[in-house]
């Protein structure tokens, strides 16, 4: 990642404004932007929540070893997702797919 933006096999992936959500966080109130983007094989875009400039917006190169994942939350400013190394006792780290146990649904 730089910036924010996710880099897939050496290709920024596009976002786009999408409007704006109210997020009533104690740690960070107020209006945030929504960004669109999406993945090579998805079928829609989808939305991400942009709290402004952060920690985990930078991230090195990784080479994701056969049978593993990353995986990204859409709260990418709050979420403790593969960024996160799972040592720490809250991220998750790399996974792999038996780690996976559902699906996300937009429903």
């Amino acid at each position: 990642m730089i910036d924010g933006i996710v880099v897939l096999n050496g290709r920024e992936i596009a976002q786009r404004p999408a409007g704006t959500y109210t997020l009533e966080d104690v740690m960070q109130p107020g209006d945030h932007a929504m960004l669109e983007e999406q993945f090579p094989g998805e079928v829609a875009p989808h939305r991400v929540l942009d709290m402004g400039a952060g920690p985990l917006d930078d991230l090195a190169e990784i080479t994701l070893p056969e049978g593993s994942y990353f995986l990204l939350g859409d709260n990418r400013d709050n979420a403790a997702d593969s960024r996160v190394r799972h040592e720490y006792g809250f991220g998750l780290g790399i996974v792999t797919r038996q780690q996976i146990t559902g699906r996300v649904s937009s429903d």
